[in-house]
């Protein structure tokens, strides 16, 4: 049995999604640490846009980045983070999916994650040129879904971002 790190506390995806996105937007070497933890590891440096992304009507600059895809269906991002590279002026995004332990995914949830990023490329609030998917999940997750992991870019686990956050701490 999947047992979630904070299961006892009644943390659920948003929380978890709040927490990181939370982190990335204010603490620069968590940020830097996730970046290297993608293809954009050699864009330590890049800004994040979150006042960019906070023009968009929605709650939270990070949160319901919802598309409708070429096929008709429509998925949502659980967290959308858009930067800028100053170096070069390169504009990427990541787009990360979080699963607790007793989370399961969507029919083709997994694989809509790459069409999603490309898709929303040019997306008016805050477009981009490359991007990346991420999977936030306990390790345990991604060991009961070896394949739908792989289907993204990168996996984090709750494990690893617990030495930096304290809310994915096993207890």
């Amino acid at each position: 049995m999947l047992v979630s790190p904070l299961e006892d506390q009644h943390m659920n995806e948003d929380d978890y999604c709040r927490i990181f996105a939370d982190a990335l937007a204010s603490d620069p070497a968590f940020r830097q640490w996730v970046l290297t933890r993608t293809k954009f590891f050699d864009r330590r440096e890049a800004t994040l846009l979150v006042e960019e992304q906070s023009v968009r009507p929605a709650k939270h600059w990070w949160r319901h980045w919802w598309t409708q895809l070429p096929d008709g269906s429509q998925s949502e991002t659980d967290v959308f983070a858009v930067f800028h590279d100053q170096e070069d002026g390169a504009r990427f995004a990541l787009h990360l999916e979080c699963k607790v332990a007793k989370g399961k995914f969507m029919p083709n949830q997994p694989a809509q994650y790459a069409l999603r990023g490309e898709h929303m490329m040019s997306n008016k609030w805050a477009p981009y040129a490359q991007f990346d998917t991420i999977l936030l999940a306990p390790a345990a997750f991604a060991q009961a879904y070896p394949t739908d992991t792989h289907a993204f870019g990168a996996f984090i686990s709750f494990e690893d971002v617990g030495r930096w956050l304290p809310a994915f701490r096993s207890i």
